[in-house]
């Protein structure tokens, strides 16, 4: 129902952010290579996606739960624009 949908976004943004974490943590580093960081940018960007599409996606009855605008069943937007920043 309406609340496990809910939950299982918001548990999916949660792991993300973890990792997201982890990945700026490890950017933040002075002594990782250029191809590391170059990785890592990769990483975040890829997380980033993820974020949006777990918090975009989440939706109830055509309602979209975590963001501002309605979906179809297609999960097509109907109207607005998203809280959610795209890439």
């Amino acid at each position: 129902g309406l609340i496990e949908t809910t939950m299982g976004a918001l548990n999916e943004a949660s792991t993300v952010l973890r990792s997201i974490r982890e990945t700026l943590t490890r950017l933040s580093s002075d002594t990782i290579s250029t191809s590391d960081r170059e990785t890592y940018t990769q990483d975040f960007e890829r997380l980033v996606n993820r974020m949006n599409r777990a918090l975009g996606d989440a939706s109830y009855n055509g309602r979209s739960l975590l963001g501002s605008q309605d979906v179809n069943q297609n999960n097509t937007s109907t109207a607005g624009n998203t809280d959610v920043v795209r890439h």
